[in-house]
């Protein structure tokens, strides 16, 4: 009896073994709901110039795992660059234009939607999903361009998990100093007259010397007649020097004008360089909280006493290609997202397929019902709607306005975090704890028996 009892309780020990392994690993974060993905934006390779565009494209890396749908906020510096268009990208099912709201384009945060309604197995690969066209409007500086994701999923409605999201910056050239004249005054001489004084001819008179008559006594010898020489007063011819006017010539002093080198101050162009900070763009990673599923492991105790672990299903919407779908919103409905996705009819033209909220009564058809929003489908019948405002703790349905069909009300969920991981302590502890109750049990069950 006693043998029969260690065994019994070596089966139940292992067996609290196993559903100790199990409870720890539902603390482990989930898979996620389909593969991974990488979301980029592309910049210009040079620098860009004041009143010029640039276009910038987004892909989205998919691997194997066909793209549905994407709703994405494009960031920028609203004082560097504005958007002027969003167009659809290279890719054949995401060609069309995307939604979006031009009068964002100046704000520095503009959400953006896209929807592949053409096809359940393509695309894959990297998706070419829209081209933005920018405005350089700053003259210095540098602006970072980014992608936050709002949602992203799969031909099948599935959100993709983990995102990586891969940013760029865009810069303008530094300026380059540019010499500039500057107008130096100088002085410029001035001709001065000077007085020169000019020399005037002047007749000097001199004076003349006079012929004077002198009488001169006369010898007479008497009585004797002798033929005498008489002396006859005859003048004397002097040689008199006669002061004559006589015109000098005399050298005029004229003003003369002298020719003065005078240095000249020309304008000379003075280089000014001038220093221009220039700040360097940081790309910074964002962080994505991604929503991931986690299955939960049941526990249901026997009569054996052998706990058997049950799996329990999720329920899932079922498409048939071809037929009315009753639409059911199947993720988003959480407060603060602005889309939600599910699944409905196939090739439903937009606004065939609308959001509404229950209203205060939480009852769906009633007169407090109110319309939130409204899209279409795709050929898998799956829908992506945006431009919600949900609020926690109201009840949200999908409505298929062609074929009458009203989908059921699902609540609008608070935003959950993961549950942290035990670390190596917490797990012995947990499993310590269940192995002591596992043998207080088979102990207690021996005494009874």
């Amino acid at each position: 009896m006693e043998n029969y009892m260690m065994k019994r309780a070596g089966t139940t020990l292992g067996s609290l073994v196993a559903m100790v392994t199990a409870l720890l690993a539902a603390f482990q974060p989930g898979t996620a709901w389909g593969g991974a993905a990488t979301v980029t934006i592309g910049c210009p390779a040079s620098p860009v110039t004041n009143g010029s565009q640039f276009q910038s494209e987004v892909t989205v890396a998919v691997g194997t795992d066909p793209l549905g749908a994407y709703t994405f906020n494009l960031t920028y510096d609203p004082a560097i660059v504005t958007i002027a268009s969003i167009i659809g990208g290279t890719t054949a099912e995401f060609s069309g234009n995307p939604s979006t709201n031009p009068g964002s384009f100046t704000s520095g945060t503009t959400l953006v939607s896209g929807f592949n309604s053409s096809s359940l197995v393509a695309p894959t690969g990297t998706v070419s999903v829209m081209r933005v066209t920018f405005n350089v409007v700053g003259t210095t500086g540098s602006s970072s361009l980014g992608v936050t994701v709002t949602s992203l999923a799969n031909v099948n409605g599935a959100a993709y998990s983990p995102l990586t999201v891969n940013g760029c910056s865009v810069s303008l050239p530094t300026p380059t100093p540019t010499n500039t004249p500057t107008n130096t005054p100088t002085s410029t001489p001035t001709q001065t007259p000077t007085n020169t004084p000019t020399a005037t001819q002047t007749s000097t008179a001199t004076p003349s010397p006079q012929f004077t008559a002198t009488d001169t006594p006369t010898r007479t010898v008497t009585p004797t007649a002798t033929n005498t020489a008489t002396a006859t007063n005859t003048p004397t011819a002097t040689p008199t020097r006669t002061a004559t006017s006589t015109r000098t010539s005399t050298p005029t002093s004229t003003q003369t004008p002298t020719a003065t080198s005078t240095r000249t101050a020309t304008s000379t162009p003075t280089s000014t360089p001038t220093r221009t900070e220039t700040p360097t763009a940081t790309i910074t990673p964002t962080a994505t909280a991604t929503r991931t599923s986690t299955p939960t492991a049941t526990v249901t105790p026997t009569r054996t006493a052998t706990p058997t672990r049950t799996n329990t299903a999720t329920p899932t919407a079922t498409f048939t290609p071809g037929v009315a779908t009753t639409p059911v919103i199947t993720g988003g409905n959480k407060a603060g997202e602005t889309c939600v996705i599910g699944t409905g009819t196939a090739n439903l033209p937009s606004p065939e397929l609308e959001i509404w909220s229950a209203g205060p009564d939480g009852t769906v058809g009633t007169a407090d019902d109110k319309k939130l929003g409204s899209g279409g489908t795709n050929a898998a019948g799956v829908f992506q709607v945006c431009g919600l405002n949900l609020v926690q703790g109201e009840f949200i349905y999908a409505k298929d306005t062609r074929n009458q069909l009203v989908g059921p009300a699902v609540p609008v969920l608070g935003r959950r975090e993961a549950a942290p991981a035990l670390g190596q302590s917490g797990i012995a502890t947990a499993a310590l704890i269940l192995l002591g109750l596992g043998i207080w049990g088979v102990r207690r069950r021996a005494r009874v028996s």
